[in-house]
């Protein structure tokens, strides 16, 4: 006779299956989140609002305000280092201090670039990865 289960002991083992399974198909198991979470955008979006709510909760304003310095410097970071890897200076007039110095587009289409990667960062990203 079959033993029976508890619905959290099933529960439970399901999850210890999907996990293994998913330990031993990494690959699989990656392509079908990356199509779950690009199928469903606004139930991963509740959930990361709801991770960073809780994550950050906690921390004091002073703490809060070092995370966001922290950001401010490594943003500024990979804008330089995307910078650099671009020649460090100007094309057209071989500027070379930093705080004049910005990715740009040559043959135009910059706007519509910026639109699909929604941030400066991101493309200071992609620059640097498809020069």
């Amino acid at each position: 006779m079959r033993r029976r289960f508890s619905p959290e002991e099933s529960i439970e083992r399901r999850r210890a299956r999907s996990i293994q399974w998913n330990k031993n198909n990494p690959e699989i198991a990656k392509n079908r989140s990356r199509a779950w979470a690009l199928a469903h955008p606004e139930r991963m979006l509740e959930h990361f609002r709801k991770f960073n709510k809780k994550k950050y909760s906690s921390l004091t304003a002073e703490a809060k305000s070092l995370k966001v310095l922290r950001e401010r410097i490594r943003r500024k970071n990979i804008q330089l280092e995307a910078i650099a890897y671009y020649g460090g200076k100007c094309y057209c007039c071989g500027e070379t201090i930093a705080t004049f110095l910005a990715l740009d587009h040559i043959n135009g289409g910059g706007n519509k670039h910026h639109k699909e990667l929604k941030s400066n960062t991101r493309i200071a990203q992609w620059a640097k990865r498809n020069k």
